[in-house]
């Protein structure tokens, strides 16, 4: 408000109907995000998607925070813990960006769970250093190999490029 008076802080929404849904049919696989709100209402929208047994994306929860950081992470992955009997993570699979406040609340809250970053995420950065087409296609050959060597191969042909890459 103009005077400075703040009228909200943040709400969470975990619908029960989705929740059984995602423990009965979805794999243990989270993905973690947050966007900006833009317009009249600032903010920004935290979310947790799985995916369903057609491997489409499930929302699974979201909050609206004011800013996205530690606390704010802390409290969302509290919450949803508990809704979905997460405990301390154990058999739970995230991914996530490289924001430094969620990876901070996973190790703190989840310690149990594997925490893995998003391709996507990735390759925006490496595509910062190492620009070009070659790199991407062999970038996405090796996030979808699907076996050990495969995956050798391909960072093979990446290091035959630039040993630093």
């Amino acid at each position: 408000m103009p005077d400075s008076t703040t009228l909200f802080s943040k709400f969470y929404v975990c619908f029960k109907a989705v929740r059984d849904g995602w423990l009965e049919g979805c794999r243990p696989v989270i993905g973690l995000d947050g966007c900006f709100l833009k317009g009249i209402v600032r903010g920004e929208v935290l979310s947790v998607v799985g995916r369903d047994a057609n491997n489409h994306i499930y929302p699974l929860a979201w909050d609206v925070v004011c800013v996205e950081n530690k606390e704010t992470w802390k409290w969302f992955i509290d919450l949803l813990m508990e809704d979905i009997n997460g405990g301390l993570g154990a058999g739970i699979t995230l991914i996530s960006d490289g924001h430094k406040g969620l990876l901070q609340v996973v190790k703190e809250r989840c310690p149990k769970a594997e925490h893995r970053q998003c391709a996507r995420h990735i390759v925006a950065n490496f595509n910062k250093r190492f620009t070009g087409q070659a790199y991407l296609k062999l970038f996405w050959r090796a996030v979808r190999a699907s076996t050990m060597e495969k995956f050798r191969g391909v960072m093979e042909k990446i290091k035959s490029i630039d040993t630093h890459a």
